[in-house]
């Protein structure tokens, strides 16, 4: 079997279908195989080889953003195999085996060597976070490889660079963030591949989630200037222009005040996005703008916000019924936007309510005849009840945007209060989904300050 798998001359699926085959004893007979280091060697070998079958199409690459490294089906057998083995594998004994053969690879000319090697290390960094033997000679190494001459190697850096700020947390962040920063400031840098760029614009999120405020200050503007160049780029493809606006809204949650300064630099360019992409292949482009929008609103306050903010209000109104739009992001973007504006909201809470109570009263569990196994929106819950996994996100979102809009909006959502309670109150009596069910109960305090708002201001209680 493991020689079928280390033959390039023979069908790919023959291959893969003898990779598996082996993984699969590892992960169903374990002790079978633990022991055995030749086998894991083997093993290990085969996914590293696996991962030399990319192609280097460099049009066809750029062509399109994907969440995958490498859309050829053996390079992903080989680095799924490689993530399985890491996780049926004690660390002790896999890392080495595996750092030895990472390490050859890395010294390879070929471009496709270093760059599995670097993804090697990219599916293993749960493993090589709490082994610093391994993973502190290995971060300048990947540190090194974010100026690589080739850009498939370069993507791959920064890529792997994104899952270390998430795997290896706030250490490795307030230790290598200038280092990191600047391989993602260097991929933004790459017009001649835009999904190098779009890469480093989404790991950008991943350094933000985990850096201080005070040591993400003095790159911030530097990181923001590069990121408006970015926006203001000609001809830019929407997935980097889509990528960029999710790093800026991560960078305004991180640096909540200190964003201030910037607002009048990326709120036109955001309004613009809003208002003129109206065409139906820039509506995901939109909703990006508009949640972007909104994050930078939470960060500056009502006061800045104030314009912008009920603008933003009326354009995405209509946006919601466009077909194919993804209902969450504009429900999560109205919670922000009630949540900042408050009081100077309230004249939306009629036009939205009409649109949250359907959502929020959308049947989520599935009844027989309505879906079969193929349904991949259709699974299981913890009460065993076949639910739309889409439906129950809507409607969860749904809820949350009850509680903010009756919260913040001093009393002036009490004549809502009753529909939303006839809402609310059978989601907690009588459970479907467990999500929903604690969105419900956590909705309530919401609805109860709203009713004392408005008490406090009339004096009469609101009949419900």
């Amino acid at each position: 079997m493991g020689k079928l798998a280390m033959q390039a001359n023979i069908d790919e699926d023959i291959r893969m279908l003898a990779l598996e085959v082996l993984v699969s004893i590892l992960e169903k007979k374990p002790q079978l195989v633990r022991k055995n280091v030749g086998f894991l060697q083997l093993l290990t070998k085969i996914s590293l080889q696996m991962m030399l079958v990319v192609d280097d199409d460099r049009d066809e690459w750029n062509a399109k953003y994907s969440n995958s490294v490498d859309e050829s089906p053996c390079f992903d057998a080989g680095q799924v195999a490689l993530n399985r083995m890491a996780e049926n594998i004690n660390t002790k004994k896999f890392l080495p085996i595996l750092m030895p053969n990472v390490e050859q690879l890395f010294g390879q000319q070929q471009w496709t060597c270093r760059h599995a090697a670097i993804i090697a290390v990219a599916q293993t960094c749960e493993q090589l976070a709490d082994q610093p033997q391994y993973k502190d000679q290995i971060i300048g190494r990947i540190v090194n490889f974010g100026k690589d001459p080739h850009p498939r190697v370069r993507y791959a850096a920064i890529h792997c660079l994104g899952i270390m700020c998430s795997d290896f947390g706030k250490k490795f962040v307030n230790k290598w963030h200038n280092q990191v920063l600047e391989s993602f400031l260097h991929g933004m840098d790459d017009k001649a591949n835009p999904r190098l760029q779009a890469n480093a614009a989404i790991c950008v999120v991943n350094l933000a989630e985990k850096v201080p405020t005070k040591l993400l200050r003095p790159n911030l503007e530097k990181l923001l200037e590069k990121l408006f160049s970015v926006l203001n780029q000609p001809n830019i493809k929407k997935y980097v222009l889509e990528n960029a606006l999710t790093a800026i809204a991560e960078i305004a949650e991180n640096a909540e005040k200190e964003f201030k300064k910037f607002y009048g630099t990326f709120t036109p360019p955001l309004m613009n996005i809003l208002q003129n992409a109206t065409a139906q292949d820039c509506l995901d482009l939109r909703l990006e703008a508009l949640r972007c929008l909104t994050y930078i609103g939470v960060a500056v306050g009502a006061e800045m916000f104030s314009k912008e903010a009920l603008s933003a209000m009326e354009m995405s109104l209509p946006i919601i019924k466009c077909d194919g739009v993804e209902v969450v992001r504009i429900l999560n973007s109205w919670r922000r936007i009630f949540r900042t504006m408050q009081d100077d909201a309230a004249k939306y809470l009629p036009a939205v309510a009409e649109i949250v109570f359907k959502l929020a009263s959308q049947e989520v569990k599935m009844k027989a005849g309505e879906w079969d196994s193929d349904d991949e929106n259709v699974e299981y819950n913890e009460r065993d009840n076949p639910v739309n996994a889409t439906r129950v996100e809507e409607k969860v979102s749904a809820i949350n945007l009850l509680y903010a809009m009756a919260k913040y909006s001093h009393g002036a959502f009490s004549p809502l209060i009753e529909q939303t309670a006839q809402i609310l109150i059978p989601l907690i009596e009588h459970p479907v989904d467990d999500q929903i069910q604690e969105a419900a109960a956590e909705a309530m305090p919401g609805l109860i300050e709203c009713i004392w708002d408005a008490f406090k201001k009339t004096r009469r209680l609101p009949l419900i």
